[in-house]
């Protein structure tokens, strides 16, 4: 019973996190470069979008 409250209310909190920052939910998954781990890679900085719609 815990845990079905906890589900619906997480799902409830998403809907609300969607409705206040949905650029978030459209971002794409982003992934360390190929020998990032063995030090071979140069980390380069990316610039985060913001939402044009939100304040």
């Amino acid at each position: 019973m815990i845990a079905a409250f906890f589900l619906v209310l997480g799902v409830l909190l998403m809907f609300v996190q969607w409705r206040a920052v949905p650029s978030f939910f459209r971002r794409k998954p982003e992934v360390a470069p190929a020998g990032f781990l063995e030090g071979e890679a140069a980390l380069e900085p990316v610039p985060i979008a913001r939402d044009p719609g939100g304040s």
